[in-house]
């Protein structure tokens, strides 16, 4: 944020201006501390030329290479037992390891080498290289055979998609927001409750909605509660590209610069660098990045939301709606559907198991669970419409993001054609 400047030191524009003067090697290791910051904002796209070979299948080969090598349990047969596995399992050592070794020799690679570049022949060893040992070892040798290839074209697939789209950083950027919003949940409570309570409290007290959660079944409410999350995920991803192509337009290059401080990454603008910042435009990946950033940051804040909305509402309710008043709003000749207790049946956790089952019913739960969700949409559409709480719930991510633009700016404008080494 502005004035994380040392002592001294200039800020805003005009410490960029004394920073256009580098060498070759500065340049380079500004490009790959830009990477690096890319990755750990889950931005893995905004790297230049970032591709599966190079990239992505390559800082997934480790993982890939112990799946790889846990297939060996395709040797093993349940009507084998002892020293008569001894030599199936050493087959399949033998198999994996005389094809990798192989493929390393031939690709010029040292023999124990993870692979610096995974193309087509690395993914083929992968898939189908597994499936020989249940074809030799096991008595079900096709279908056997068929599930291997089909489960590691699977964790191929979901391992690349996982890698490509920085999931895991993306993870721990987002819970890093969220241990930040737990900090200040108090704050989030207090200005979120007041826009929530009014038409829960009314819908919560109200006969008709406890009624139908009596009716529901287990299944139809969480086909409801998926509804609602569909309608939110679908109404945030809708919002997303007029978010991006408000928040990805510069004025200048000193905006961009005071950006890429704010984002707490030094980079130099080039001395030919003025007028109108134009970045490429976002491919059809960035974007898709770009907006999976914007999901799980709002999300993880709706989230924490809906479970508050939930726990203020449990304790509510078994404070104001004792089991007389619920056997009146169910259907008459039902009785609410009691939790079983939690404690051991003795002494006092006795009396306790019996006061739950008395006061915390199914009914309960399900009512609780269909306003906090509703509650959570609710939250959702004010913190993204809602110029009161937009300020509030959403531009901090949408802040983030375009300082991340910015530093693609300048990355793209300053740094890229310079970088010559791998970015993965």
């Amino acid at each position: 944020m502005p004035g994380r400047h040392p002592p001294g030191s200039a800020s805003g524009p005009a410490r960029w201006k004394t920073l256009v003067c580098v060498d070759e090697a500065t340049r380079r290791e500004l490009a790959r501390r830009t990477e690096r910051w890319f990755i750990r904002r889950g931005l893995p796209h905004f790297i230049h030329d970032y591709n599966a070979r190079e990239d992505i299948l390559t800082r997934a080969a480790p993982f890939l290479s112990l799946v790889f090598i846990f297939n060996v349990w395709g040797a093993f047969a349940e009507n084998r037992r002892g020293w008569s596995e001894v030599l199936p399992v050493g087959g399949a050592v033998l198999i994996l390891s005389a094809v990798a070794l192989a493929l390393n020799r031939l690709r010029h690679r040292r023999l124990l080498q993870l692979p610096d570049r995974v193309g087509l022949p690395e993914v083929l060893v992968f898939v189908f290289v597994p499936a020989l040992i249940p074809l030799i070892f096991s008595d079900e040798r096709w279908t056997d055979g068929l599930w291997s290839v089909a489960t590691n074209a699977v964790i191929l697939v979901v391992t690349y998609w996982v890698v490509s789209f920085g999931i895991l950083p993306m993870s721990r950027w987002a819970a890093g927001r969220a241990g930040s919003m737990i900090t200040n949940l108090a704050n989030l409570m207090a200005r979120a409750l007041p826009l929530l309570l009014l038409f829960a409290t009314f819908l919560f007290l109200n006969a008709e909605i406890w009624e139908v959660s009596h009716d529901m079944t287990t299944a139809t409410f969480w086909a409801v509660a998926l509804l609602l999350f569909f309608v939110g995920s679908l109404f945030l991803l809708l919002r997303i590209p007029r978010e991006l192509a408000r928040v990805a337009d510069f004025s200048s290059w000193d905006e961009v610069g005071r950006l890429c401080e704010e984002g707490e990454l030094d980079l130099p603008l080039a001395p030919d660098l003025s007028g109108r910042p134009d970045p490429p435009r976002l491919s059809r990946r960035d974007w898709i990045n770009v907006s999976l950033v914007f999901y799980t940051s709002q999300g993880i804040q709706v989230f924490l939301v809906a479970v508050v909305i939930a726990v203020f509402y449990i304790v509510f309710g078994i404070l104001t709606v004792p089991p007389a008043t619920v056997d009146v709003w169910v259907p008459e000749g039902h009785t609410p559907l009691l939790l079983p207790g939690w404690l051991p049946d003795t002494g006092l956790t006795a009396e306790l198991n019996r006061w739950l089952e008395s006061h915390v019913s199914t009914e309960l739960f399900k009512v609780t669970g269909f306003i906090a969700a509703f509650s959570g949409l609710q939250f959702l559409v004010a913190a993204v419409t809602d110029s009161t709480y937009r300020t509030e719930f959403f531009e901090g991510i949408v802040q983030e993001i375009r300082e991340a633009l910015a530093v693609r700016a300048v990355y793209e404008a300053t740094l890229v054609e310079h970088v010559t080494e791998p970015a993965g």
